[in-house]
């Protein structure tokens, strides 16, 4: 399954996609609307599903750690948070922020400020406002249908949050950051929301028997031995199993397993090596330049909610139980501690799989009434991998001026044995910020940490033996941003794999429930970009036009 479709056809058909999206996005609020949520994953953060033993549960209401390094720095080199003067501008864009958190309450439901509103029935109800749901609600609001979005955060975005630091010339993505492979939604939705692209420096080094090489064309001999293999013919097998039988170095087996570690957070005992094989030769991992939105994915994501009515999109609204049956949902949870009740026809579910995989009563867990026996085989095939990203802001880009400039164009730094193995820059953006990234089980190992400054610690130690005793990375540190994907409760992971034995997993997943239920996110992606921005509007839009095909106005 390749990631975009090929020949000029299947891009007039990816671009026809978002010929309803494209009326959702009003010019002038396309200029004004920034939201502060703008993935899981691709983001779209491999391991266990389900909260490690020893691990303990968020109590009710809790949330997971959200870690916001500030500016003052400590003699350990880590950082608190601290005040400091915000200009007119980003004081302007909070209030807009602010705007887009507030709680929106839709009829139908019970507001927490007064009586009971009288009751109404939707068209469709979307559960989530990440990309998927936005995707869908936009798609469906063009069509004239009417819906109401229900989300359990504060903003939209899902598992793609951007933030923002006054004086800082780039975003921070703690969630979703580039985009992969071609992309064309991803793009276009880009260009219509006033945004663009920028690729990104295509220089890997990587440390290699105790020296930093460039990585040009060592990934070659291990897909040409990916692809050249008949083992996979006749029966699926885990990728740690596939590797040990392929004609590869220890060298190249170690790199490919760290490769589907960090890139695909898995687990590769578990990982399907069909799927890895066929993900990475297709266009995920193909010629077109990694690249990531210039402006970060708020904008994008941001334009999608300001197309739709205001009061159809609710906020801090988690549902709890959906009740269905053919032609009917009733779906029930609560805004800011008070229930509420909502009807409609039709469902689009744009859950998480680490949600989709919770029972109840854990936080963030959904009961569907009757349950998803339908679903229940694709799930046990599918994985939500844990990832631990975390954003180290510096005082200056002090890797820029060591070892004669030699770091001064790279991107990204692969160092396969340290606790923290991939670090990234913002090239070709000079931006004193550096992204510490794990996935697989060395991301399952981090997390495990006692709090946000023993992961910093870590990623500081990890970076240092590439600056010899001359610099001290910890003492350059101004502050740090890191959110736990795997203690949230409306995410329980970053973004899915698949499993031995899960190859029609993730189209039974996608497949709707008697013409009333219907399911997107990225796990549910088919055309090769799960775990994308990319494939979860991509599944949006699907399950949108599935709705639309099966009840025509």
């Amino acid at each position: 399954m390749d990631r975009c479709p090929a020949g000029d056809a299947s891009r007039r058909d990816d671009l026809h996609l978002l010929g309803l999206l494209s009326r959702c996005l009003p010019a002038q609020r396309r200029a004004a609307h920034r939201s502060p949520a703008a993935q899981p994953a691709g983001g779209g953060s491999a391991g266990e599903l389900r909260r490690r033993p020893g691990r303990a549960r968020l109590a009710e209401g809790e949330r997971p750690r959200t870690h916001l390094g500030g500016i003052a720095r400590h003699r350990d080199g880590l950082a608190t948070r601290s005040l400091r003067r915000v200009p007119a501008a980003c004081a302007a864009r909070a209030l807009r922020a602010r705007a887009l958190r507030r709680p929106r309450l839709a009829r139908g439901t019970r507001s927490p400020y007064g009586p009971a509103v009288a009751a109404s029935s939707f068209d469709v109800i979307v559960i989530g406002a990440g990309a998927a749901g936005l995707a869908a609600a936009a798609e469906l609001v063009a069509a004239g249908r009417s819906v109401l979005l229900l989300e359990a955060r504060d903003r939209v975005g899902g598992r793609v949050w951007t933030r923002r630091e006054p004086d800082l010339p780039a975003p921070i993505e703690l969630g979703a950051e580039f985009i992969h492979g071609h992309a064309p939604i991803t793009r276009a939705l880009l260009a219509r929301s006033g945004s663009s692209s920028i690729d990104c420096s295509d220089l890997h080094l990587s440390l290699q028997q105790g020296e930093l090489r460039p990585r040009d064309g060592f990934f070659v001999h291990i897909l040409q031995a990916m692809q050249g293999s008949e083992l996979l013919a006749r029966e699926d097998m885990s990728f740690d199993d596939f590797l040990d039988r392929l004609p590869l170095s220890a060298e190249e087996r170690q790199f490919a397993r760290r490769m589907a570690e960090g890139f695909d957070a898995a687990d590769t005992a578990r990982a399907s090596a069909r799927a890895l094989r066929t993900e990475w030769t297709g266009d995920i991992l193909g010629d077109t330049p990694q690249s990531r939105p210039r402006d970060g994915y708020e904008r994008l994501l941001a334009a999608l909610a300001a197309g739709l009515p205001r009061e159809r999109l609710q906020l801090r609204s988690p549902v709890q139980s959906v009740r269905w049956s053919k032609g009917s949902v009733q779906v029930a949870g609560e805004c800011l501690g008070a229930p509420f009740e909502a009807h409609g026809a039709r469902a689009i579910v744009t859950l998480p799989l680490g949600v989709l995989q919770q029972t109840s009563p854990t936080l963030g867990a959904v009961r569907f009434t009757p349950e998803l026996e339908a679903k229940q085989a694709a799930l046990q095939r599918l994985a939500s991998g844990p990832v631990v990203k975390v954003l180290l802001r510096f005082a200056s880009c002090f890797w820029e001026d060591v070892h004669g400039g030699r770091y001064r164009e790279v991107s990204f730094l692969h160092l396969p044995d340290a606790e923290v193995p991939t670090f990234w820059t913002q090239a070709p953006a000079h931006v004193p910020l550096l992204v510490a990234w794990a996935g697989g089980a060395r991301a399952r190992h981090l997390a495990s940490k006692a709090t946000p400054a023993d992961i910093v610690r870590a990623a500081t130690a990890s970076l240092q033996p590439l600056f010899g005793k001359g610099l001290e990375v910890a003492r350059q540190l101004e502050g740090h941003h890191y959110h736990d994907w795997q203690q949230d409760p409306y995410a329980y992971g970053a973004y899915s794999y698949v499993t031995v034995g899960g190859d029609d997993a993730r189209e039974t997943l996608a497949r709707p429930l008697d013409a009333t239920l219907h399911f997107a996110g990225e796990a549910t992606d088919t055309a090769g970009e799960a775990g994308t921005v990319e494939g979860a509007l991509r599944s949006g839009i699907r399950a949108a036009r599935e709705v639309l095909a099966a009840a025509p106005a």
